[in-house]
């Protein structure tokens, strides 16, 4: 479950494709999850480095600027989280 105290805090977007939805803090800029529906079911990604007190890691360098919008949804099917609740559910962005 993705649980947030307050909305105004967040920030949402939708970039290039437009498949996912990037939350991020309004207060600080920082990524905090990105979300996708993939047939039907909401999926998510956390970045682990939001909550470095938590979760101290390395940032890792990624580029998938070359996968087709089909292959990126695959992947996301395969590699996110499969279950995910918001809560309160966010509003969707455009």
């Amino acid at each position: 479950m993705l649980r947030y105290r307050d909305e105004t805090q967040l920030s949402l977007y939708r970039f290039g494709h437009r498949t996912a939805q990037w939350v991020i803090c309004s207060e600080c800029g920082v990524l905090v999850a990105v979300l996708c529906e993939i047939a039907g079911q909401l999926r998510a990604v956390v970045r682990v480095q939001s909550m470095e007190e938590y979760f101290p890691r390395p940032e890792v360098a990624t580029n998938f600027e070359s996968e087709s919008v089909e292959e990126r949804l695959q992947r996301r099917a395969r590699t996110w989280i499969g279950t995910v609740t918001v809560s309160p559910p966010l509003v969707q962005g455009s």
